[in-house]
């Protein structure tokens, strides 16, 4: 006969917790394109920003990252999103209601995640900007803006 012993460690209900945290946050982290009419905000524009509004809400009790005092898989998703903001999707995709620096929490936050050792190198905004102008034929493809600067562009 066989026994089996069921062990609930606090660690294991604290990384549930968080994965449920997570999972509610993830679908969140990503501007859409849409092609509704120029008379109304479109439906995933006012979501987008509502999400960062949320986020921004979220940060405001002093927490480093989104679900606590570690970063998680949301804080990556997140981040590549918001060093894009201003620099690619403000211009790209109209995504331009707000710019990261209208959400200082954000903002710190994502400076936060730049700042670790070796993030900075892997952030090629100018890639990103050739991609969406470029490669995607976004708004003038041949006219890839300049600005704006954003805190996020490592030395070439």
């Amino acid at each position: 006969m066989e026994r089996r012993i069921a062990i609930q460690l606090p660690l294991a209900q604290g990384i549930a917790d968080r994965a449920g945290r997570l999972r509610s946050t993830l679908p969140w982290l990503q501007p859409r394109p849409s092609g509704e009419s120029r008379d109304i905000l479109p439906a995933p524009l006012v979501e987008f920003f509502a999400a960062l509004d949320h986020l921004e809400g979220l940060l405001e009790d002093g927490r480093p990252y989104l679900l606590g005092k570690c970063a998680t898989e949301a804080d990556w998703l997140l981040f590549t999103t918001l060093v894009r903001l201003d620099a690619v999707y403000v211009g790209a995709l109209k995504v331009n209601l707000k710019r990261l620096s209208d959400y200082p929490k954000l903002a710190a936050h994502t400076q936060r995640l730049y700042d670790w050792p070796g993030v900075a190198a892997t952030v090629k905004l100018n890639h990103a900007k050739r991609h969406y102008y470029d490669d995607l034929g976004v708004t003038n493809p041949s006219l890839i803006p300049p600005g704006p600067k954003t805190p996020f562009e490592a030395a070439a």
